[in-house]
C-alpha cells in the first residue's frame, strides 16, 4: 500500500524480498542495483545499473578481506545480491562491444560466484550463447583419490597436500578442449607470452601435456606454474562441479577454493592445536635437544608464534622452526641460495639441488603434512596479485610462513594449493 498511498516518493525493493509479497507488482520492477525500482512506465535500468557499478558502489570488499571473516559471513553471503545486476550488465558489455570491461566484470562475477555456491548457475549463463560451448560433463573422478590427497586444517577446512601440479592441471585444461570450450581453454592455459628463446623452449617442455612413463616422469608431478589468478578460480571451480556430482563421493557438497591469508598461514604453520586463526595469537610446541647436532628431541617447549622463533613450518621432523638449513648443513625448502652455498642434492651451485622448481615431495611435510608450503613456488591466496610462502627464486629469508609475496602477472615462482571446504558433510 505505501507507493499507491505515496505517489511522489520512488520506492525500491530489496532483491531477497520474497516472491509471494511483490507477486502482483513484480512486472513493474525494474534491478537497478542491489534492489529493484517499482515504475509504471519502461524503465532503462542498465544506465542506473551502469552507473552505480562503474561510479557509485563501493566494491573493494568484494575483491579484498578486509576483516579475515569465514566464507558465511553476513557480507560474503549477501554478496551474492550483486550478480543479478553484475550478470545484467556484464550482458550489456558484451552486446555494446566493450570487451575489456566485460572480461574484468567477468573475473569478479566468477569470484562472488564460487564464493556463493552459485557458480555452476553463473557459468551456465556466461556460456550461453558462445559458439562451441557444451554443457557441464561430468568426468570419472576418483574421489578416493581427491579425498585422500587433502588433509584436515579443522573439522570442515582441509588443505592440498601439494601444489597443483601440471598432470592435474592438464586434466582440467584437456576437459576444455573436449567440452569444445575453446574460447576458455585460451584463457585458462598457460601463459608463456612473456618468455623468449631460450626459456621459452624449456617453458612449453614444462607445460607440456606428456604422459608420464616408467622411465620418463617428464615435469607432470611438478607444480603448475606460469597460471593466471583467473585461471586458478576457473579450475578451483571445475574441481567443485565435477566432485559435488561424483557417486560414492565422502562428502555431500564441497568448495575447492583459494585460501584466505589467515587460511593459508594457519595451514602453514603446521600445528593441528592452533587456538585462532590470527597466526601471532597461537602456541606451538617445538622440540629443543640438547645438543644442537641432533635433529629429534623427546622434550617440547611452548614457544609463542609471535617473533621471530616460528618463520618455517616443520614441526615433527627437526627442532629448530627458525631455519632454513638441518645441522648438517641441508636446505629444508626449495629456496635461492648464493652460488656458494654447498649443495646436498645432484645440481651443482644450488643449495638444495634444484636449479628451478622441484618435484612436489621432495622435502619433508609440516606437521598437518602439506608439502613445500614454503619455496618451491609461492602459492596464490584468495586476494588477486598476493601469494604467500616464497619460491625456487626467493632467498629463504623470504620464504617463510609469514611471507607475502606480490605479483602482477603468471610467472614461473607463482602456483597454486587447492583447499577444500566441507559445505554440508
Amino acid at each position: 500500500m505505501l507507493p499507491a498511498q505515496n505517489p511522489n516518493v520512488t520506492f525500491y525493493y530489496a532483491l531477497t524480498v520474497p516472491q509471494d509479497n511483490i507477486a502482483a507488482i513484480k512486472d513493474r520492477l525494474y534491478v537497478v542495483g542491489l534492489a529493484s525500482q517499482l515504475s509504471q512506465d519502461r524503465l532503462d535500468n542498465i544506465p542506473i545499473i551502469r552507473e552505480n557499478m562503474e561510479r557509485r558502489f563501493l566494491l573493494d570488499h568484494l575483491t579484498v578481506d578486509f576483516n579475515g571473516e569465514s566464507e558465511f559471513s553476513s557480507g560474503k553471503v549477501l554478496a551474492a545480491n550483486y550478480l543479478v545486476p553484475m550478470l545484467m550488465l556484464y550482458e550489456h558489455y558484451q552486446n555494446n562491444g566493450e570487451q575489456t570491461k566485460a572480461r574484468d566484470l567477468e573475473v569478479l562475477i566468477n569470484k562472488i560466484s564460487i564464493m556463493s555456491g552459485k557458480g555452476r548457475y553463473v557459468a551456465n549463463f556466461l556460456n550461453r550463447g558462445k559458439s562451441g560451448q557444451a554443457p557441464l560433463a561430468i568426468i570419472d573422478l576418483n574421489t578416493k583419490a581427491v579425498e585422500g590427497s587433502f588433509k584436515p586444517v579443522n573439522q570442515t577446512l582441509y588443505a592440498g597436500e601439494y601444489e597443483v601440479t601440471n598432470e592435474a592441471y592438464h586434466r582440467f585444461l584437456t576437459y576444455l578442449l573436449q567440452q569444445k570450450q575453446e574460447e576458455q581453454h585460451s584463457l585458462y592455459d598457460f601463459d608463456l607470452s612473456g618468455y623468449d628463446e631460450p626459456a621459452l623452449s624449456f617453458m612449453k617442455t614444462y607445460t607440456s601435456n606428456y604422459v608420464a612413463t616408467k622411465r620418463n616422469k617428464y615435469f607432470t608431478r611438478h607444480p603448475a606454474v606460469n597460471v593466471s589468478y583467473e585461471a586458478a578460480l576457473a579450475y578451483c571451480e571445475w574441481l567443485t562441479q565435477q566432485y559435488n556430482h561424483q557417486e560414492g563421493r565422502k562428502f555431500q557438497k564441497v568448495k575447492f577454493r583459494l585460501p584466505s591469508l589467515r587460511e593459508w598461514q594457519i595451514a602453514a604453520l603446521g600445528y593441528d592445536k592452533f587456538q585462532s586463526w590470527e597466526l601471532d595469537e597461537n602456541i606451538v610446541e617445538v622440540n629443543v635437544p640438547k645438543n644442537e647436532k641432533d635433529e629429534l628431541s623427546k622434550g617440547f617447549r611452548k614457544i609463542p608464534v609471535k617473533g621471530n622463533d616460528i618463520l618455517y613450518p616443520w614441526y615433527k621432523h627437526y627442532n629448530y622452526r627458525n631455519k632454513a638449513l638441518n645441522s648438517f648443513g641441508c636446505s629444508l625448502g626449495n629456496f635461492k641460495y648464493p652460488e656458494s652455498q654447498k649443495s646436498c642434492g645432484p645440481a651443482k651451485n644450488t643449495g638444495d639441488g634444484f636449479l628451478m622448481m622441484s618435484i612436489v615431495g621432495a622435502y619433508f611435510p609440516n606437521g598437518m603434512g602439506l608439502y613445500d608450503i614454503v619455496g618451491n613456488v609461492a602459492e596464490m591466496i584468495d586476494e588477486k596479485g598476493k601469494a604467500c610462502g616464497g619460491s625456487w627464486n626467493h632467498p629463504p629469508e623470504e620464504s617463510t610462513i609469514r611471507s607475502i609475496n606480490e605479483y602482477n602477472r603468471p610467472n614461473p615462482a607463482i602456483g597454486f594449493r587447492v583447499f577444500m571446504e566441507v559445505i554440508e558433510p
